[in-house]
């Protein structure tokens, strides 16, 4: 009569309910994590058995070097159990493979694909020779694991690296590849204004030496002599201008090269060497034979 009334309860009876799906719940899950373990996690048949690495530039087919850096171990590890973001952030945090950004994806039943964005070079620093090179982004790139292509960039010098001197005093190990150089965004800017507008015009040189100008080298109008090119920019040394400012020295810039431009065609149709042109002054170029 006790159990009967203990039954007759509805507060207990609840309760025996709530318990009773908490079990059959809990068993559900254990069973569906074996199941889960036994047809993925831990079935062989998913086990890490290819890598494929494509890229535009260095990169591409190196599937040795990445299972290398972010210790993959083929035929010992299931597809199920890697995590594409966790690879990701390992890979492009070592900043000294030059790598701006990867996609990963798997391919069932035993492929890993990595497609991987590189740092494209923009310049060398210093000289020709130099092993420091800088993308457009202004980011410092290792030489060696990057696009080979350094014999087609102009070089940017007349400037000084915190912790680096023209001679590279520092070994290969300390040199700080991804930091972002901001003083270099002037010239790299001028560099990829010439490229995408302005392919007539072949800068060899970027000196940055005098504050709020690009002193830049380039072929002369019959590219038999190398002619000197002032340009304007104002860009603080101590503080990174606001947006608007800095937009403006970039329509500066864009104004003179346009200018520039068509001087070097009437000086190409007039069969006239120069060596040097300033175009600091507003509204006129100086140029000088």
């Amino acid at each position: 009569m006790k159990k009967e009334k203990i039954l007759r309860n509805p507060y207990i009876r609840i309760l025996i309910v709530i318990c009773s799906i908490s079990v059959f719940t809990g068993v559900i899950a254990v069973i569906s994590v074996f199941c889960y373990q036994k047809l993925f996690t831990e079935n062989r048949h998913f086990l890490l058995k290819n890598v494929v690495v494509k890229s535009s530039g260095y990169w591409n087919n190196k599937s040795s070097k990445i299972i290398k850096i972010l210790g993959l171990k083929l035929g010992k590890v299931n597809l199920f159990n890697i995590k594409e973001q966790e690879l990701k952030k390992k890979l492009i945090s070592q900043k000294k493979y030059s790598i701006e950004n990867a996609d990963i994806y798997k391919e069932l039943p035993d492929t890993l694909y990595f497609n991987i964005t590189e740092r494209i070079p923009r310049a060398l620093l210093y000289s020709r020779n130099s092993d420091l090179i800088v993308d457009g982004n202004a980011v410092l790139v290792n030489k060696r694991y990057c696009i080979n292509i350094e014999s087609e960039l102009p070089v940017i010098t007349g400037f000084r690296i915190k912790g680096i001197n023209a001679s590279h005093s520092l070994g290969k190990d300390e040199i700080p590849y991804g930091r972002i150089l901001f003083q270099l965004k002037p010239a790299l800017q001028l560099i990829s204004l010439i490229n995408t507008s302005y392919p007539g015009l072949n800068i060899k040189l970027i000196n940055l030496y005098n504050k709020n100008e690009l002193t830049v080298f380039m072929p002369g109008p019959q590219q038999r002599k190398i002619v000197r090119v002032k340009l304007p920019f104002k860009y603080p040394d101590n503080a990174h201008p606001t947006p608007s400012d800095y937009q403006k020295s970039v329509n500066l810039l864009k104004e003179k090269l346009r200018k520039l431009d068509k001087l070097f065609r009437y000086l190409k149709l007039k069969k006239e060497d120069v060596r040097i042109i300033n175009m600091l002054y507003q509204g006129q170029a100086v140029v000088k034979k």
